[in-house]
């Protein structure tokens, strides 16, 4: 198997019921952590995601990691994905004693990741340019994935519209008119710390990886207080999302009831 960088890597199959699979990576500590993958290069459904974060979510060595690649590109709504990932992240968990589960993902991995936490007691989500939605019902201005979004058929989850009560999410987005379509339908939660990084767009994870800060604010989300993470991410140039909001020139900015009851 290799990673999204060429890179070879031994991992346990431990779940093989395409479109889903699940890899396991051995780790020291009592953490494990979901790394989803995204849609990756080819949207070819006889095609694999690569794995991503493989050695921001190991953090050496240190965590568990279970990576989840969903071959269908459903954002989870293949029926009985979300429950066949939560009973393999319990076997696991129960085999390695990990007591700590976190979830990050990128694009559609990051909205797994946020909606996996409906199912499990997630401590951390990390989540780079999530989408709010893919149902055109919900979302009719999204161009991407029209292949994709066409399979998905019933939309067991149209939209991240919740925010689950436990555990502390953090959400990142650029400030593209593609990110804001997104970000902008977003719910506010007291748990939830959502950042825009103005002057990136949907590759804002892949940006951020490249001058070493998506390992920076993995490691922050995974272990740190929300004071380090939302310090690390101002570093970047981030900013809050209500700062955003509230400093964006009248009228620029729909209002969130708007968006949110947008139909096609």
């Amino acid at each position: 198997m290799e990673d999204k960088y060429g890179n070879r890597v031994s991992l346990e199959l431990v779940h093989d019921a395409p479109p889903l699979r699940i890899r396991y990576r051995p780790g020291q500590g009592d953490r494990l952590v979901l790394a989803f993958s995204g849609v990756g290069q080819s949207t070819a459904l006889d095609s694999e995601p690569a794995l991503e974060f493989f050695r921001s979510a190991s953090d050496g060595g240190q965590n568990h990691v279970l990576h989840v690649t969903d071959q269908s590109r459903s954002w989870l709504n293949v029926p009985g994905m979300a429950e066949a990932i939560a009973d393999t992240v319990r076997a696991v968990a129960d085999r390695t004693g990990a007591r700590r589960i976190a979830a990050l993902g990128n694009s559609m991995g990051g909205t797994m990741a946020l909606l996996i936490a409906r199912f499990l007691p997630v401590e951390r989500v990390i989540a780079f340019a999530p989408q709010y939605s893919v149902d055109p019902a919900i979302v009719p201005e999204e161009a991407k994935w029209k292949r994709l979004r066409r399979m998905i058929a019933p939309y067991r989850f149209p939209a991240v519209d919740s925010i689950a009560a436990t555990g502390q999410q953090f959400v990142l987005h650029g400030d593209s008119d593609e990110e804001l379509i997104h970000a902008l339908r977003f719910p506010t939660a007291p748990n939830l710390d959502h950042f825009i990084f103005p002057g990136h767009s949907h590759d804002l994870g892949g940006n951020l990886k490249a001058n070493g800060a998506a390992a920076r604010l993995v490691r922050l989300g995974l272990t740190g207080t929300a004071a380090d993470f939302a310090a690390a991410a101002r570093a970047e140039g981030a900013i809050s999302r209500a700062e955003f909001e509230r400093n964006r020139p009248a009228g620029t900015v729909p209002a969130r009831d708007t968006l949110q009851g947008a139909s096609p």
